[in-house]
């Protein structure tokens, strides 16, 4: 498992803070902001319907230009580079970070976005019709766990959602552990790997590693 973390720094991370504030902001001004919906496949729903038919691109935390440099190698290193290497970006939303892999030459065998929100995955569908965005739920994967194994997958903000979800610790826990077991299935098995690009510093969403059984990837 790779965890990425403030990958460029304070700097780094505090605009992308700004970013999420900013665009929260934005999208929910007649509304406190409430993190523990994130958990929440229907206030998703509703946030991408709220985007309009066409919907909007929008990057959590860090975009490709910014991943790059860390997120290549190690996708070259578990064999998502090769002809017939596989990526999977789970619960993807409105972001475009599978695009850019895949014309960067990342997952020449398949980049598959998935998300647990139909309205986005209609959305993303519409405006990149060469790319696949399939409906999926990150805790019950049907269509990823039917498919061929993946090489990486890659999740940026999907276990931040979980773990900012409405109520016990030992709720979040036993969650998180349930998502994790799901992407462990869907990977090849040794050399896979799980990508989290995350808001949290490492040692406040490791914790879910060990409520899944163990490391997932290396």
């Amino acid at each position: 498992m790779a965890f990425l973390a403030q990958l460029q720094g304070h700097a780094a991370a505090k605009q992308a803070e700004e970013e999420v504030y900013d665009s929260d902001l934005l999208k929910e001004q007649s509304a406190p902001r409430k993190r523990d919906a994130y958990g929440d496949p229907d206030y998703w729903e509703t946030r991408y319907q709220a985007d309009g038919d066409e919907g909007e691109v929008f990057e959590w935390l860090m975009d490709w230009p910014q991943l790059s440099d860390c997120l290549g190698p190690i996708l070259e290193g578990c064999g998502a580079a090769a002809v017939d290497g596989r990526i999977l970006h789970v619960g993807c939303g409105n972001s475009a970070l599978g695009v850019d892999m895949r014309q960067a030459g990342f997952g020449g065998g398949g980049v598959v976005n998935t998300d647990i929100a139909p309205t986005v995955v209609a959305q993303m569908r519409q405006r990149f019709p060469e790319d696949i965005w399939e409906v999926d739920d990150a805790l019950n994967m049907a269509y990823a766990r039917a498919a061929p194994r993946f090489n990486a997958v890659v999740d940026k903000g999907t276990l931040d959602a979980f773990a900012c979800s409405e109520g016990a610790q030992s709720e979040k826990l036993k969650t998180c552990g349930a998502y994790l077991r799901e992407v462990r299935a869907t990977l090849v098995p040794d050399t896979g790997r799980l990508v989290v690009v995350s808001f949290g510093q490492p040692e406040t969403r490791l914790k879910f590693f060990k409520g899944a059984g163990g490391g997932t990837g290396g």
